[in-house]
């Protein structure tokens, strides 16, 4: 199951979905399917993430409030 922001789908109307591990990407539209709202996006500024910690470990870059954006 993939997450994401929980604002994902204010910015964009993403139609693909996951069937058996595959993406399945609708036929009935313009390269894969999908259109992004620009002044949505505008709402929710880049925030720069450190992946890394000193000790070279990766970070959780999940937020807290992910959602599950997939459904089978």
């Amino acid at each position: 199951m993939a997450s994401d922001v929980p604002w994902r789908r204010e910015v964009c109307d993403e139609a693909v979905t996951l069937h058996d591990g595959e993406m399945h990407i609708p036929m009935d539209r313009p390269g894969i399917g999908v259109d992004i709202d620009e002044a949505a996006i505008a709402k929710h500024p880049y925030q720069p993430i450190g992946l890394r910690h000193y000790k070279g470990t990766l970070t959780e870059i999940r937020p807290a409030d992910a959602k599950a954006f997939f459904s089978a």
